[in-house]
């Protein structure tokens, strides 16, 4: 037996201790990097998961986020489907795994945009805590962008449905110099995360799409979904992700939606018939664990 071999994408500050039972992955929180110790297998479950919570604390803000309930019956039907297991993915590896995230932009994120869902701002630090580990292990992460169609007649059924000073707001919002276009200010953007725009609300329209030519050039097979919102653009991206094959994951304090309601009954339907659910701090655990278990000669 020999360790896995650390991504090096991994910084110098991160790589293993010379003892083979000290392992270091950072995690950023509040402003500051800081060491995730990894210690032998017995341990590093409960190590990894109270260090998770601990860092969720500093990063808490004012904003709310919202009250996971998500309806037994949703639950109990995915576990029974699962074979009574918890989780429909119980493994992942970093190198396949990217964290894709969904239309945090001002036009959602920023008060007094058209579309904005406050909630949104509040899941910022847990999809910033989740790119930190996805890259820190080896993964990826993609921001996925949406802006306006380039043809103002293109989509034309939805434009049909919209009301026109709505429709001629969004077009100048989203378009790639319109205030609503950036990526919102909390989110950090890296300069190895990759940047994906759409033109729908999935982003795997039309087909293939810039997210999906990123992820097989990576070999990518498992998607972590965060952004906003939850019920639209998350979901029509998650339901897609899996009809197209991969092992795809909404997480559920990572997401955010105009309410509660529309929040839950997104995620207790997704995880029934298209996929899984799970929080931050269970991917980080899963993530942090993945990588500090030793790989066979």
């Amino acid at each position: 037996m020999s360790a896995r071999r650390i991504p090096a994408a991994i910084s110098t500050s991160c790589r293993p201790a010379r003892r083979r039972r000290n392992r270091r992955f950072i995690d950023h929180a509040g402003g500051r990097v800081r060491a995730l110790k990894i210690f032998d297998a017995r341990r590093n479950r409960r190590d990894a998961w109270r260090l998770s919570r601990a860092i969720a604390a500093n990063n808490a803000e004012d904003q709310d986020m919202h009250k996971l309930e998500i309806d037994p019956w949703f639950t109990e039907r995915a576990r029974r489907a699962r074979g009574d297991r918890p989780f429909a993915y119980e493994r992942l590896e970093s190198a396949r795994t990217a964290l894709v995230v969904v239309d945090m932009q001002n036009y959602f994120c920023a008060d007094g945009m058209p579309s904005c869902a406050p909630v949104a701002r509040a899941v910022a630090p847990n999809i910033n805590r989740l790119a930190e580990c996805v890259r820190a292990t080896g993964g990826h992460v993609i921001w996925v962008q949406t802006a306006s169609p380039e043809d103002p007649e293109e989509w034309a059924n939805r434009r049909e449905a919209t009301r026109p000073e709505s429709w001629e707001s969004r077009r100048k919002l989203l378009a790639p110099d319109g205030a609503g276009y950036p990526i919102f200010e909390t989110c950090d953007v890296r300069p190895e995360d990759r940047i994906a725009v759409k033109y729908r609300y999935s982003a795997f329209i039309p087909y293939p799409s810039q997210l999906d030519d990123m992820l097989k050039e990576n070999g990518i097979d498992t998607l972590l979904i965060t952004g906003v919102a939850t019920s639209t653009c998350c979901e029509s991206t998650a339901r897609d992700a899996s009809m197209w094959g991969y092992r795809t994951i909404m997480v559920s304090d990572g997401n955010a939606d105009q309410t509660d309601a529309l929040h839950n009954h997104t995620l207790g339907k997704f995880m029934v018939t298209f996929g899984d659910v799970q929080s931050t701090d269970e991917l980080i655990e899963k993530l942090i664990v993945e990588a500090a278990v030793p790989a066979a000669e």
